[in-house]
């Protein structure tokens, strides 16, 4: 009887060492490392820097995509113009909104190009966050677009001494203006030498123990992808 009681006290004291070192283990399986944050903050940097972050690193919001990115840039390269609705240029007709679009696509990509950038110190505490300084060159989109309308000032000019635009209105000559900057952005951007300095920033990681990632709320996700730009 004593030596069933002593096999069952040792079997009871067996099974509660093996789920104290599987609850250790478990837990040290989900506790962040170095070597993880460093993994996710690349993944998350970059990734936010071309807009191709996964909602899976994402816990608050949905990253805003590609199409919402350009119409807004379309909504403020149209804002306080008077851009007539359509022109006949070179016998293409053009319209004033795929205009725009076409402008704010290449807009969009130069933002969210592979811009220089490097990550910095990872700091990783016991609340399951982790601190990211990064760096990126500074990107100014309104000193480019006023490069591309300064440099398409002598072909307006030309343009308009074609007979049939020699009477344009004032709203036509502003989406001719634009459909020149369409037409000839690679001749124009190549002319632009914005050597922009280093801009030097931090964001916040937490960590997500379903997931067993890093991951970023859709606010911190904007602070990215705004470091260095500029639309003034």
């Amino acid at each position: 009887m004593i030596g069933h009681v002593k096999k069952l006290i040792m079997f009871a004291s067996g099974m509660i060492f093996l789920v104290v070192l599987f609850s250790l283990f478990f837990y040290l399986y989900n506790q962040p490392n170095s070597q993880l944050a460093r993994r996710d903050a690349a993944i998350i940097y970059r990734r936010a820097l071309t807009n191709r972050l996964d909602s899976a690193y994402i816990y608050s919001g949905r990253p805003v995509n590609k199409s919402d990115y350009i119409h807004s840039i379309q909504i403020n390269l149209g804002r306080n113009l008077v851009l007539s609705p359509s022109l006949t240029y070179k016998k293409i007709h053009y319209q004033r909104q795929a205009v725009l679009h076409d402008i704010a696509g290449k807009m969009y990509r130069l933002q969210f190009s592979k811009r220089p950038v490097s990550l910095g110190r990872i700091l990783l505490n016991n609340t399951h966050t982790a601190r990211v300084d990064y760096q990126v060159q500074k990107i100014d989109l309104g000193r480019i677009l006023d490069h591309l309308i300064s440099l398409s000032e002598n072909d307006l000019t030309k343009a308009q001494r074609s007979p049939r635009l020699s009477n344009l209105s004032q709203s036509q000559i502003a989406l001719l203006q634009y459909i020149l900057i369409s037409n000839n952005w690679r001749h124009y951007i190549a002319t632009y030498n914005g050597k922009a300095p280093i801009v030097r920033s931090s964001f916040t990681m937490v960590f997500d123990p379903r997931k067993k990632r890093f991951v970023i709320d859709r606010k911190t996700l904007q602070l990215i992808q705004s470091s260095g730009v500029s639309d003034e």
